[in-house]
């Protein structure tokens, strides 16, 4: 972010001169060193850049971006750093056409601004249900060509060409099974720890991982959840006990949010009728027993 720049755009945005000042004290006269064990450069200004952790630093980097170019036809999603344009219609040629306009728009605007992309972690992707079409063209920036690929990861999620996101879920699964095997010797049956602080770990070192974004995955098909759903074996694998006679609420242990789409209600059934260790075993995660045995009241 260019300290100069955003001080220009607080003028023109008519904020008000008392504001303008502080937050320009707030960033100018900022100075660095770089250490190499007990060796320090020379100091140096920043000249750019806002700092980490500061609770100002995304408010003026929206304000540094809320003229992002826009075109009539193509949608535009920021998070942080974080872009995408989309854009939609039946002919292939004339929604890649607008893509291209907008990036032509967007290179003149990045170099006004003098903001730095990467070219080479900037990928495109068509998304189509039936088959797999090859662009008329490339789509280019800054002269160089946009990768075209069937797997693109934004925000944290693998979203792939037909939007089955069998790649996140094989991801997820992975991931799942890693942080069981760092955690097995604390929620495990030989744990020494509670089951109270059993639960605080699953919750926050095994639920996340399966949780985040599933309002977005949790809509694929059944046979990409089960995946997720049926890992029954770590039950067995990490000796935990499973009872016969559970009754909870599915309200109180809902780890997904909700979805307009019923298969993610799916996912979690409803636990009144839940009653056999062969019933605990199919619920997602297969954790569950951990958070069944701890106690939720009416």
């Amino acid at each position: 972010m260019w300290h100069d720049g955003l001080t220009y755009k607080l003028i023109k945005l008519q904020f008000p001169d008392y504001l303008i000042k502080i937050i320009h004290n707030f960033l100018h006269n900022r100075t660095f060193r770089d250490r190499v064990n007990n060796t320090y450069s020379n100091t140096g200004f920043c000249l750019s850049g806002v700092p980490q952790g500061s609770v100002f630093s995304p408010y003026l980097y929206n304000i540094y971006t809320h003229d992002f170019p826009q075109h009539s036809t193509v949608s535009t999603c920021l998070f942080a750093d974080d872009s995408a344009v989309l854009s939609q219609g039946v002919q292939l040629k004339y929604t890649i056409k607008a893509i291209q306009n907008t990036l032509d728009k967007l290179e003149t605007w990045l170099t006004h601004w003098r903001i730095a992309i990467n070219v080479d972690k900037s990928h495109a992707i068509i998304f189509r249900k039936w088959g797999v079409i090859e662009p008329p063209f490339q789509l280019t920036l800054f002269d160089d060509n946009i990768q075209w690929v069937s797997v693109v990861k934004y925000l944290g999620l693998h979203i792939d060409s037909r939007l089955t996101f069998k790649k996140h879920i094989d991801y997820l699964a992975e991931k799942f099974w890693g942080r069981i095997h760092l955690a097995i010797s604390l929620i495990g049956r030989r744990s020494p720890l509670s089951l109270e602080n059993k639960v605080i770990l699953y919750k926050q070192i095994l639920c996340p991982v399966i949780t985040y974004g599933s309002p977005i995955w949790g809509a694929a098909a059944t046979t990409h959840m089960k995946k997720i759903q049926e890992d029954s074996l770590f039950h067995s694998e990490s000796s935990l006990k499973t009872f016969r006679d559970v009754k909870i609420h599915a309200s109180k242990l809902r780890l997904l949010a909700c979805h307009h789409s019923s298969n993610c209600n799916d996912l979690l059934p409803n636990m009144k009728t839940q009653r056999s260790a062969m019933s605990l075993k199919r619920l997602l995660p297969d954790t569950g027993s951990l958070v069944l045995r701890a106690h939720v009241p009416e």
